[in-house]
Parts: structure tokens; sequence; C-alpha cells
């Protein structure tokens, strides 16, 4: 019978010095997944740092008209047809050079990735001025003449939009129906519609709704262009 509880009382013993051993790891496991954690949000906030020095400036100061935002996307309008005219043409060049492998395309044609950039450039430029004369709007119903580029709401500029610059969009819409100015929601809207080169921009269905209720409301009193108000009845489809 002795013999018998000293044997439980030793595997008693052993089993608890296991259950401690084991504690003990699954503490020293969790002390490390907290690091790992701490040490992934210190990378990231460094990064988001890095980045944020980075961010290209406006590459020209706010409107501080319409008028004069208008004269802008006009202009990016224009250079958007050249570029798109020079790209088309330094395609049909290297379709019809000895160098043409239509198995590779373009891609040996340095020439042609440059016009392309371009081009791309161009048109991202088109959609900012757009946006800028979105914030214009906006700033002349406010009435407190502080002028904003873009990147008052985080927008980097020339980098598309899609990522963190569609999610732009979501900020400036509120902004603007809160501040009443109809025409800077319309602008807003019709450029999230046009979208990037995925396609129309995905905006939450709190945002859409705020920008119809403020697009109805006026639509009501017939102050909407023809323009906008194919813009109105897109957003409602959505």
């Amino acid at each position: 019978m002795t013999t018998t509880l000293v044997g439980r009382a030793s595997r008693f013993v052993v089993t608890c010095k296991r259950n401690d051993a084991s504690r003990q790891r699954r503490k020293l496991t969790k002390r490390e997944e907290v690091r790992e954690v701490e040490r992934a949000r210190i990378e990231r906030k460094a990064q988001a740092d890095l980045d944020a020095k980075r961010r290209p400036p406006a590459p020209r100061t706010a409107p501080m008209s319409e008028r004069e935002a208008t004269e802008r996307v006009e202009e990016a309008y224009i250079e958007l047809a050249e570029a798109s005219e020079v790209l088309r043409e330094r395609k049909a060049r290297a379709r019809g050079s000895e160098e043409w492998d239509a198995s590779v395309g373009y891609k040996a044609h340095d020439d042609v990735a440059d016009a392309l950039r371009a081009f791309e450039m161009a048109r991202m430029r088109c959609v900012e001025t757009r946006l800028e004369r979105g914030l214009c709007l906006y700033t002349e119903v406010k009435g407190d003449g502080d002028w904003k580029t873009l990147d008052a709401f985080n927008w980097r500029y020339g980098a598309g939009l899609e990522g963190e610059n569609a999610r732009c969009l979501e900020f400036m819409l509120p902004a603007a129906c809160k501040a009443n100015a109809v025409r800077a929601v319309a602008e807003i809207c019709a450029v999230a519609l046009e979208g990037g080169k995925t396609g129309p921009i995905e905006l939450s269905q709190k945002v859409i709704k705020q920008a119809v209720k403020k697009l109805d409301d006026a639509d009501e009193f017939d102050l909407l262009s023809d323009e906008e108000a194919d813009g109105l009845a897109a957003l409602r489809a959505r």
C-alpha cells in the first residue's frame, strides 16, 4: 500500500513538473507573439512615416476659382490627347519595324514603354485636375478661402485612382455633402463612376446614399446639368 502511494505521488510530481514546463513554454510563446506583433506595428509605422516623407507634392498650387480650375482640366485633356497620339504613332512604328515580333509585342520597344508611361501620367492628371476642380467648388461654397490641393485628403499625386487614392474619395464626398457643395459632389461622383484601370471606384453604400440625397435635392429644383443628372442616375443604379 505504501509503495503504491509513493508511486502515485511520484507520478503526480512528475505530472506537475510537466504541466509547469508546458505553461512556461506557452508563456514564452505568447510573449514572443506579442513582441512580433509589436515589431510589425513599429515597422508599419516606420514605413508609413517614410512614405509620407516621400509623398510627391502637388504639381501646382490649388486653383482659386472655378475658371482657373476648368482651364487646368482643359489643358490636361489636351495633353492627354497629345500623349495618346504619340503612343499610337510609336506603336505603329514598332509594328512596322524589322525588329517586330508579335509573340513579344511592345515589350522590346523602350520608346513605346516611355510613351505609355507618359500617357498614363497624362490620364491621371486629367483625373486630378477634375478632383481639384471639385475641391475648388467645395471651397467656394464654404467661402473661407481655404483653397486645397488633393493632398489635404492624403491623395498621392501620380499614383493612380486605385488603392489609397480611391479611399480619398470616401473622405472628399462627405465633406462636400456637409458643405452642401452640390456641384463638387457631382464632380467627385463623376470621377468615381468613370473610375480607373479596373473600372468604377467602389464607394461605400453610406457615402453613395449621402451623395444621392444631395443630388436628388438639387435635381428637384432643376439645378443639375444633363451630365450631372446622368451621373445621379448611374449612382442610383449602384
